[in-house]
């Protein structure tokens, strides 16, 4: 007896039915008569074939030469890019002065407020 699994497994989709067989594959006399190879002599299709070999082996080593500097190449740095972008930008050198000078400001500021303490202090104590 068969099991349930079993009845499940038989169930397959039919395929649908063409009556035209499918066409024929073309024979290697065929092939060698539509490309002219048919009819030349037996030294001319070894040169062809030799010729063939070589453009095919030429066409390799130039792959594994891309392949062999892809390895020496440098990767591109994003980083850099960006920073090169914005050191490019005419607002640059508005900003740098405008932090120039906030920055002497600044400096001039707190050097000159612990002057001014230091002396307050001094002057009080003594």
């Amino acid at each position: 007896k068969k099991s349930a699994e079993d009845k499940q497994k038989a169930k397959k989709v039919k395929k649908k039915y063409t009556p035209f067989p499918p066409a024929q594959q073309p024979s290697k006399v065929d092939l060698q008569l539509e490309s002219g190879e048919y009819f030349l002599s037996e030294a001319q299709r070894q040169k062809a074939r030799q010729e063939e070999r070589k453009q095919h082996s030429a066409n390799k080593a130039r792959e594994r030469d891309v392949k062999r500097k892809q390895v020496f190449e440098a990767p591109a740095e994003k980083g850099l890019a960006r920073k090169r972008r914005a050191a490019d930008g005419p607002d640059v050198d508005a900003d740098l002065s405008a932090l120039q000078a906030s920055v002497a400001s600044k400096i001039g500021k707190t050097t000159s407020g612990k002057k001014a303490r230091k002396a307050g202090n001094d002057s009080g104590l003594a």
